[in-house]
């Protein structure tokens, strides 16, 4: 195992050291702009200085240290302590960072379909324009456009018990998308249990607190805490669209007909009584009379 690690390192570090030359080469020699508006595209791939800053400062240390332990090796000389652990360490976060990339972020679609020896050509020639990339994986709905009944999906409950969304129908819905591993998500959830205290015993408000991850791992979870409000799971791609989160963690409260009242991405203190007053408020049929307690927050 020792000597596959030593090899991979090795092998990682010479990837580094050989192609973030070339990618800086490329970038000041065919990019356009200046600074770290400076950008290049050669095909599909499209990166700029800002790209490759973060890149370098990610893979360039593990490239480093693992060409000085291997130099140490080689030449006998004593290692010093910790520097196998440091390189270990730098190749780990190399090969993670890399690995998100590859999967989230590289645009795999255009990559298979660009013809390269017209990239390539272009790229000597020396393209004045940037182009964006092809529009095959921009996914557009089906036309005509359907209305869409925001009640018409399910949840599910710890047990795996399917709950129609539409249990929520005419209720003011505090809904937060989180997962397990997300540390800004719990940072939130004692704030968003004071809020769930606070409110519990308003009969039209609800709360949904929703997880993308397999039903296995939020129950595992969820019994080593001491959280009471309700906890849901869903699988990722049964997600209507119009809920769909651009990040963990994203909040969503919803007016009873079904309406996004308040989208809020990241975490954020709920216990507030202007969070109180103000789902106090949706929740409260159009005919009620304010109260000093469900006053819109800001009404004078």
């Amino acid at each position: 195992m020792k000597r596959v690690f030593n090899a991979y390192s090795m092998f990682l570090a010479l990837l580094i050291a050989g192609l973030f030359p070339l990618f800086w080469a490329a970038l000041f020699i065919f990019g356009k702009g200046s600074g770290f508006s400076r950008m290049l595209r050669i095909g599909a791939i499209y990166f700029d200085t800002e790209i490759l800053v973060v890149f370098t400062l990610v893979m360039a240390p593990a490239a480093l240290f693992c060409l000085y332990r291997a130099l140490s090796r080689r030449s006998k000389e004593q290692a010093r302590p910790g520097l196998s652990a440091l390189c270990g360490f730098c190749t780990f976060q190399a090969t993670l960072f890399l690995a998100l990339y590859l999967i989230f972020a590289a645009p795999w679609t255009a990559i298979r379909n660009t013809d390269w020896g017209e990239a390539v050509r272009k790229l000597g020639q020396g393209s004045e324009t940037i182009s964006p990339p092809s529009d095959e994986d921009l996914q557009y709905p089906e036309l005509p456009l359907q209305d869409q009944d925001p009640y018409a999906w399910s949840v599910y409950d710890l047990q795996g018990n399917e709950i129609s969304f539409s249990q929520f129908k005419n209720k003011a819905v505090f809904m937060n998308f989180w997962a397990t591993w997300c540390g800004f998500c719990t940072l939130e959830f004692p704030n968003i249990q004071r809020l769930y205290d606070a409110l519990k015993e308003e009969p039209g408000v609800a709360f949904i607190l929703l997880s993308p991850e397999e039903p296995e791992i939020v129950r595992e979870w969820a019994a080593k805490q001491e959280y009471t409000f309700p906890i849901y799971t869903i699988p990722r791609e049964k997600l209507p669209s119009a809920f769909t989160p651009n990040g963990l963690p994203t909040t969503f409260l919803l007016a009873p007909d079904g309406r996004v009242a308040f989208t809020h991405s990241g975490f954020a203190a709920w216990d507030g009584q202007k969070t109180q007053q103000f789902l106090r408020a949706l929740a409260a049929p159009p005919d009620a009379p304010p109260s000093s307690d469900a006053a819109l927050p800001g009404a004078s």
